[in-house]
């Protein structure tokens, strides 16, 4: 995706910029940073660092809170902060989701303090200096969300599936107390095979069948997987369409994390755009990088549900 310089551009995203729809001015910019109760050692110590250093001047509350009850109870005291979400993926979700419940034009800012960050990454602000910038001075800029039926997942902003991943995180979430890189090779060694009972239609077009074997199946909004990687070229967060992903076998999948894949290209994945999706599960799936009880479920892709803090330039998977 070319830059070409454009206050909050990313990619072809700079349609979805508002200039009409401001957030507070530099200088007067106050923060309620969140923060997951079990973050690990390493989130805390970053997040110490860049208060202590004024990083983001001088107006900051810090809260850690354990869910959406919580959040949502400190955003109902909320007038003039600007919420942030300080993790990964699955704290920007929880936030995300918290503010929907109490703003009509939801404005969030992220630092990427968690493991993967694939949506700051996506955004252009897995970099810490890009992130600290665009809540310092950067523009809101409206991104697509995923809206489900899912009793516990109603939202997901980069990515929600089937299979492999929702196995892995579930084993990983358990396993966790042993240390991360430990935790995260007995997980990946107990989900590494393909499953029956998985389906996934999108557009009315049936992409993986309950009774056959699939590795992965998912929807995802966002160009980049967990690190910053980018896997697919088209994927935008803002042009009002997400894409569904079938990898049958554990070599497809992995092969697409390593080549990415493209809407028009046999071999890798079978892929689709959508915007009406459902997804059946019997086992674990995956959102925003956690893991919930499967199902089923319909989703469907609201196009500028949320808007984020983005630095005035920037551009996807930095």
């Amino acid at each position: 995706m070319v830059n070409t310089g454009t206050p909050a551009n990313i990619g072809c995203m700079e349609s979805a910029f508002d200039p009409g729809v401001a957030a507070p001015a530099l200088g007067e910019r106050r923060f309620l940073v969140f923060v997951s109760a079990a973050a690990g050692p390493s989130t805390m110590r970053a997040l110490r660092r860049l208060l202590g250093a004024g990083s983001l001047g001088g107006h900051v509350r810090v809260e850690a809170v354990a869910g959406i009850a919580e959040a949502s109870r400190s955003l109902q005291r909320v007038t003039d902060e600007i919420a942030v979400a300080a993790g990964g993926d699955g704290t920007a979700n929880l936030v995300a989701r918290a503010l929907r419940e109490h703003a009509h034009s939801p404005l969030l800012g992220i630092l990427p303090l968690g493991t993967g960050n694939a949506l700051a990454h996506s955004l252009g602000i897995g970099r810490t200096a890009a992130a600290v910038a665009a809540l310092r001075n950067g523009f809101p800029v409206a991104i697509d969300v995923i809206q489900t039926a899912h009793p516990d997942v109603r939202l997901a902003l980069a990515s929600l599936s089937a299979g492999f991943e929702g196995q892995f995180l579930r084993r990983y979430a358990r396993l966790r107390r042993w240390g991360r890189l430990p935790a995260a090779v007995a997980a990946l060694g107990g989900a590494s095979h393909a499953v029956t009972g998985i389906q996934l239609v999108a557009e009315g077009e049936v992409l993986a069948n309950p009774d056959e074997r699939v590795f992965s199946a998912g929807v995802y909004n966002i160009p980049c997987y967990a690190g910053g990687r980018r896997v697919s070229r088209s994927s935008d967060p803002g042009d009002g369409q997400a894409e569904a992903v079938v990898c049958p076998t554990g070599r497809c999948y992995w092969r697409t994390l390593r080549e990415g894949f493209e809407l028009d290209r046999d071999g890798v994945a079978c892929a689709r755009r959508w915007q009406q999706a459902t997804l059946e599960s019997r086992g674990p799936i995956q959102f925003d990088g956690e893991w919930a009880a499967g199902g089923t479920y319909e989703m469907r892709l609201e196009r500028g549900g949320l808007r984020v803090l983005l630095p005035p330039a920037s551009c996807s998977c930095a």
